[in-house]
């Protein structure tokens, strides 16, 4: 089950090339696919509650997994908040450097910047939602 919310070329699950995925094992696709749902789980939790509103026991009935899954993969709330974090802020902000790596004009970089975070905000509510909570958050 994949979340809509998320774009598919900034998706959390761990990206690797075609050859290499249909060379993974079951059990590394599996782990891989559940660590995605967790993160996916959390980020909409996350995005309408904050962290200090989610429990880990949402997190996996979200994201239909097992309560033990959870510490497979994360060693607290706060691990899975500081993965989800890192995805929204940095990833996201690799891809305005990438927009603007061409202009000069400061104005212009603030205009597409802004421009590409709303619009993106509009596609993915849910991202947008994480992303106006957490950037003002102080755990941020």
């Amino acid at each position: 089950m994949s979340n809509p919310s998320l774009h598919p070329s900034e998706s959390l699950a761990v990206a690797g090339d075609a050859a290499s995925t249909d060379r993974e094992s079951r059990a590394t696709r599996r782990k891989r696919e559940t660590r995605a749902k967790l993160l996916e789980a959390a980020l909409a939790l996350m995005a309408d509650k904050g962290m200090e509103g989610v429990t880990i026991n949402e997190i996996t009935e979200a994201a239909d997994v097992g309560f033990g899954s959870f510490y497979n993969h994360f060693e607290s709330k706060e691990a899975i908040y500081a993965a989800l974090t890192e995805w929204v802020f940095e990833a996201f902000a690799d891809r305005l450097d990438r927009l603007v790596r061409h202009l000069e004009d400061p104005a212009e970089v603030i205009a597409v910047c802004t421009r590409h975070t709303l619009l993106r905000a509009r596609r993915e509510p849910v991202w947008g939602r994480f992303l106006l909570r957490e950037g003002f958050s102080t755990l941020a």
